[in-house]
């Protein structure tokens, strides 16, 4: 984010034990994917295309379902395979080994994350 002054918020879904709003960043959790069996008041979809930027831990990305910190002080259990779905897009960095950074156009994103299924 600090190479990215253009980033106020992120939508991050990280698989580490510390709150990441510690370290001042400012974010929420990334829309659920569809038949995850979840809910996220993050779901409905903006209505314009304005990119978004997302970071996930590559554990959270291929299906794992613990508690993460939520961006509002709390803790969400995900359901397995919550943000599965990002591995329909191409990150565009990573940040160390196991968080890729994603840039997307938020219509891309929430669709993507409603119509998604884990046969996929």
């Amino acid at each position: 984010m600090d190479d990215h002054s253009e980033v106020k918020t992120i939508l991050l879904a990280f698989a580490g034990n510390s709150d990441p709003s510690i370290l001042g960043i400012d974010y929420q959790l990334p829309p659920l994917g569809g038949d995850s069996g979840g809910t996220s008041s993050a779901r409905e979809s903006p209505l314009n295309d304005q990119p978004v930027y997302c970071a996930v831990s590559t554990q959270l990305l291929h299906g794992y379902d613990w508690p993460v910190h939520d961006g509002a002080g709390g803790t969400a259990q995900l359901p397995w395979g919550a943000f599965r779905y990002f591995s329909t897009f191409k990150p565009i960095d990573r940040a160390g080994y196991s968080i890729l950074i994603y840039k997307i156009p938020a219509s891309q994103l929430y669709e993507r994350a409603r119509t998604f299924r884990l046969d996929e």
